[in-house]
């Protein structure tokens, strides 16, 4: 998960950890026996900014960031870059492998108890909000589509300003889902606050690594994107965000299978009088 892991965080890195990234990437085998200080020396920066970099990537320790890269070797590496010369087979596969490597790291970093709070707290809440800005709001919409189709009070709607009037009207027994890959984004923020306001409990979906978004959360479900060379890191983001969404989903459908397919049926047979 190192190179995951390592693409994900990278545009986040201040210029002295970047020099780090480069230089773990560049001298992969010789890294594996270097110890933080041994990397601050080649690099020329702190040990400290070693350390940071370490927890950056989501590691507890630098230790730990080694033995992530002690299970791979070069060619791991170079087999997953795609390159102008490969082939339409090759570039698909490489996708592909890019996709598995970013679900599987989307597992990694949520534990089953975020989850089952998370699972809990949609199940509880009397009306829900899911607002999702730009590549997200196709996200939230899924979502929403979803609660809704075994009886949540769920919403949304690409109108911002609607959703915001929406949010203003939500009270502690509600919940507001915020889906944001940078969880930077100013309406996102602004949503989040208003939310808190009124004591509105806050679930967000968004990256790994610290941003504004988190401080206004109860709830974290993280996730990971990152460039796969030729600008597909929307794509990876949204990949990442509908991994979360379908396991809450389907969990949710666990936990009264009777109760929600029978929800489920008769919005189908619903559905099926539109037809005639």
């Amino acid at each position: 998960m190192f190179q995951v892991k390592l693409k994900s965080v990278y545009n986040d890195l201040t210029k002295s950890e970047k020099k780090i990234a480069n230089f773990i990437m560049k001298n992969f085998e010789k890294t594996k026996t270097m110890t933080s200080y041994d990397i601050s020396k080649k690099v020329n920066v702190g040990q400290a900014t070693v350390i940071r970099f370490s927890k950056k990537l989501g590691y507890s320790s630098f230790n730990e960031l080694i033995n992530s890269i002690n299970k791979l070797d070069q060619e791991d590496i170079l087999e997953k870059n795609i390159s102008l010369g490969d082939d339409i087979a090759t570039t698909n596969t490489k996708i592909a492998n890019q996709y598995i490597d970013v679900i599987k790291l989307t597992l990694e970093l949520n534990p089953v108890y975020v989850f089952e709070e998370v699972i809990e707290a949609i199940i509880a809440a009397e009306r829900i909000v899911v607002l999702g800005i730009g590549n997200s709001a196709i996200v939230s919409t899924d979502f929403v589509n979803k609660l809704a189709r075994v009886g949540m009070n769920a919403f949304t709607n690409l109108d911002t300003h609607l959703q915001f009037s929406m949010i203003t009207n939500l009270g502690k027994n509600d919940l507001l889902i915020l889906i944001s890959d940078s969880g930077e984004t100013r309406e996102i923020i602004e949503a989040a606050k208003l939310a808190k306001q009124n004591k509105t409990r806050i679930i967000s979906i968004t990256k790994f690594t610290k941003n504004k978004l988190h401080a206004y959360s109860d709830f974290i479900l993280k996730t990971a994107s990152f460039d796969i060379n030729l600008r597909l890191d929307a794509t990876t983001s949204r990949i990442t965000q509908f991994t979360i969404i379908d396991m809450i989903f389907i969990n949710i459908l666990k936990t009264d299978f009777s109760k929600y397919k029978e929800i489920i049926t008769n919005s189908d047979n619903a559905v099926k009088l539109l037809k005639y």
